[in-house]
């Protein structure tokens, strides 16, 4: 008996095809061919500026909702465990629905699929808002409801091929959004916070849910009618993890997906360490720098990257930018005062823009049918390792000093990258 049964018959969730896909070529810069895209021409693109849109308020409302239900817990029970718990309860659900879920993505037609993920959102929001449900209840409640979007992130990132080619637009286009997720993250615990201030836990909670609807809206209007790549027969449970073991088994894809998550991964366990580094050089509330240097760096090393580097440059520049983005955190072995430490913070951040560049490829390795897919493992993986470096930095602080530990996890991550080497460099055609 055969596993076809269990869902589209397709051929190239076959290990022959798997054997037959290797990594892509890059081609001689073809910079002086076409004309380098532009922002404008991006935002001119209806579909992509609503796609953006939507994804902007759908993450703001989503981190105004994490920290308002954060705060709420803990005026509840005055229990920073439990608050810490409510906050974690946003990567637990990534790996659900990475093992569960995920291959919906690919059956749902992205504007129906979005339109719903943002409807489970207000479902979510709305019952926690009302007020009736103690504290075990509501941990429960955001769990379910976050299960539904990892599969809104495969969607939007499988939708932007669709929408701008894979080319050199798709390229800038995946680096706007990655700005707007750090823009949105940082507007929505800055609004947040005054949200929180001034009306309250739940006038900040009725704020997300509205936003929430806008969402619905934006979704629905804003993008076209496009056909599901897969056909829904089967369970979805059966095709999520055959699909996930035909990507994992593939060397070409397991090794770019490992080049995706581990140098990012570990060096993002820096940041577990950030608030004890500030409080031995200070207070506390320097570590609020340290958070927002990060963002920053991200947001610029995007920018620059995506923007002023053609997509057969970023493919070259894949490895020294992964380098870029552990050399910095080793330096803090020498315990350096606070602003050079934020600088290099800064720094490193900016060597996160390497994802573009495997990205591009990904893109090309990856057959189109289980494209989202594809892609919401990546951005399940990271949140789901994310909280695992968390953990570990956590643990290893006690048997070492905090600099000491965010050096030791930025070596790991130069140590992941120069492993990985064959797969984050870019190959030419001879």
């Amino acid at each position: 008996m055969t596993h076809d049964t269990d869902g589209p018959s397709l051929p190239h969730i076959t290990d022959a095809t798997a054997r037959q896909v290797v990594p892509p070529k890059v081609d001689p810069d073809p910079m002086d061919a076409v004309e380098r895209p532009t922002f404008r021409g991006l935002v001119a693109i209806a579909e992509f500026r609503a796609l953006i849109i939507g994804f902007l308020l759908h993450l703001a409302s989503g981190t105004v909702a994490t920290l308002a239900i954060s705060v709420l817990v803990y005026e509840r029970t005055h229990s920073a465990l439990l608050s810490a718990i409510s906050l974690a309860s946003s990567y637990l659900p990534h790996i659900i629905g990475a093992v569960l879920l995920l291959s919906l993505a690919d059956r749902l037609p992205a504007r129906r699929g979005l339109t719903f993920v943002s409807f489970v959102q207000v479902l979510t929001l709305g019952v926690v808002v009302l007020g009736v449900l103690p504290v075990g209840a509501i941990l429960l409640v955001i769990l379910l409801g976050g299960v539904a979007q990892p599969i809104g992130t495969a969607i939007r990132s499988a939708a932007l091929p669709d929408i701008l080619g894979s080319g050199a637009q798709y390229v800038l286009g995946r680096a706007v959004v990655n700005m707007t997720s750090y823009s949105a993250q940082a507007l929505g615990f800055a609004v947040g916070g005054v949200f929180v201030a001034t009306v309250g836990t739940h006038g900040a909670l009725w704020m997300a849910t509205a936003v929430s609807l806008v969402v619905i809206g934006v979704n629905w209007f804003g993008l076209k009618n496009r056909p599901a790549r897969a056909t829904a027969t089967g369970s979805a449970l059966r095709q999520t993890w055959k699909t996930n073991g035909f990507l994992l088994r593939t060397r070409a894809i397991r090794g770019l997906l490992l080049s995706l998550w581990l140098p990012l991964t570990l060096a993002g366990g820096a940041e577990a360490l950030f608030v004890p580094f500030a409080a031995r050089h200070g207070s506390t509330s320097l570590a609020s720098a340290f958070f927002w240097a990060i963002t920053a760096g991200n947001f610029a090393g995007d920018l620059l990257v995506g923007r002023l580097v053609s997509p057969a440059r970023q493919a070259r520049l894949s490895f020294p930018l992964a380098l870029l983005l552990a050399a910095p955190l080793i330096c803090f072995v020498a315990q350096p005062p606070v602003i050079i430490a934020v600088g290099l913070c800064f720094v490193s951040a900016i060597g996160a823009s390497y994802h573009l560049g495997l990205q591009h490829r990904f893109l090309d390795v990856v057959p189109l049918q289980v494209r989202a897919q594809a892609f919401g493992l990546i951005y399940s993986g990271i949140p789901a390792l994310q909280g695992i470096m968390f953990t570990l930095a956590g643990a290893v602080v006690a048997v070492g000093t905090p600099s000491g530990v965010i050096a030791l996890f930025g070596l790991a991550s130069g140590i992941s990258t120069v492993a990985l080497a064959s797969h984050i460099h870019a190959k030419s055609k001879t």
